[in-house]
């Protein structure tokens, strides 16, 4: 036997024994674990191992054999009685796993079981260009004044882009183009125009009027 560690897990601790025998039942499930290997070491060992007297280490192999915690065998080879011990896979409620540790034990039941590995990838929905009337209609649920024909033109003519990336949702760009005209100062119209150059022109004749009365001379009514 070389030179190791022993691993104490904590479902270990909850078997109601002993330092010495729990010192002994993690050994032996150190050396089975793979659920086909056995302890076939000396009683010597094991209270080397558990720094006590074999008397103890006797007393302990007992008490784990009685409660069905540990495995006994004896194999006789040329006349010498060998004992192996193996853990019972019961004794922590846990199974026996290769290279140390302790996993639950688990019971499926293999016909209540559906595994479905099949991958549903849902597609994005092909973009479809819009009408002037269905621009039109969006229009006017949304209560905005957006033109539908120059909006649909305009898209139409850079093949209906947003910037070098294909549109995918044209409510989106109108609702942009809402905001736009939202945020955007409104142009003076032609009749404002030219409403101002004819107060402008009045202004003119009075100040006009005012300056020859100030000098004294007279102005002839228009």
């Amino acid at each position: 036997m070389g030179k190791g560690f022993t691993t104490i897990l904590d479902d270990m601790l909850t078997l109601d024994l002993d330092l010495t025998e729990t010192m002994v039942y993690a050994i032996i499930f150190g050396f089975s674990q793979d659920g086909e290997s056995a302890f076939t070491g000396s009683q010597a060992y094991l209270a080397k191992k558990c720094k006590c007297s074999r008397h103890k280490v006797i007393t302990s192999l007992s008490k784990l054999v009685e409660r069905g915690l540990v495995a006994k065998t004896d194999r006789t080879i040329n006349g010498i009685k060998f004992c192996e011990y193996r853990v019972s896979p019961m004794g922590t409620g846990c199974t026996p796993q290769v290279q140390g540790g302790c996993t639950p034990e688990v019971h499926n039941n293999i016909d209540n079981i559906n595994i479905d590995n099949t991958l549903s990838i849902k597609a994005a929905p092909k973009f479809k260009k819009p009408s002037v009337e269905e621009v039109r209609a969006y229009c006017l649920e949304r209560g905005n004044s957006v033109d539908a024909q120059a909006f649909v033109d305009f898209y139409e003519s850079k093949g209906w882009k947003v910037g070098n990336a294909a549109m995918k949702d044209w409510r989106a760009c109108v609702r942009t183009w809402e905001s736009r005209e939202k945020h955007s100062s409104p142009r003076p119209s032609s009749r404002n125009t030219t409403n101002k150059s004819s107060n402008f022109q009045v202004m003119r004749d009075m100040l006009e009027r005012n300056r020859a009365t100030m000098q004294g001379g007279q102005v002839d009514e228009q």
